[in-house]
């Protein structure tokens, strides 16, 4: 006698495993294709002249965008946490100013990406022209 009650059940069990398996290979494949993203991205400026909170107030901006960048180079490591490390040109003080906003900021990224530093942790590295003021 089969496992299976009967042929019906048999293609149903047939169909459910293929279903499965296609879920499991796009899965592979968009986890492939976001850390590949998440890997190395860049980033161009913008310049806003005039009107930085007007657009909260549905009121028009003037805002141009800039050649300068900032890269990201995201590389996870054995070791828990998270290490930043900044190398993009600033104004004096800079960095040392918004160390803890940008760190914070990191961890809310990497988090919602669903990236536990507990467990897995992560060097991000920045760097480009774009200026940190």
């Amino acid at each position: 006698m089969s496992e299976y009650a009967s042929a019906d059940h048999a293609q149903e069990v047939t169909r459910d495993l293929s279903a499965r398996q296609e879920e499991s290979a796009q899965r592979v494949r968009q986890e492939r294709i976001g850390a590949a993203c998440l890997k190395r991205t860049r980033a161009f400026g913008k310049l806003i002249l005039f009107g930085e909170h007007f657009v909260v107030y549905k009121a028009p901006a003037l805002v141009g965008a800039v050649a300068a960048y900032t890269d990201c180079d995201v590389e996870f490591t054995g070791a828990p946490g998270i290490e930043v490390v900044d190398l993009r040109p600033a104004v004096p003080g800079y960095k040392v100013e918004k160390a803890a906003e940008g760190e914070e900021a990191v961890k809310i990224v990497l988090s919602h990406l669903g990236v536990d530093t507990e467990k897995r942790g992560a060097k991000i590295t920045f760097g480009g022209s774009l200026t940190a003021v």
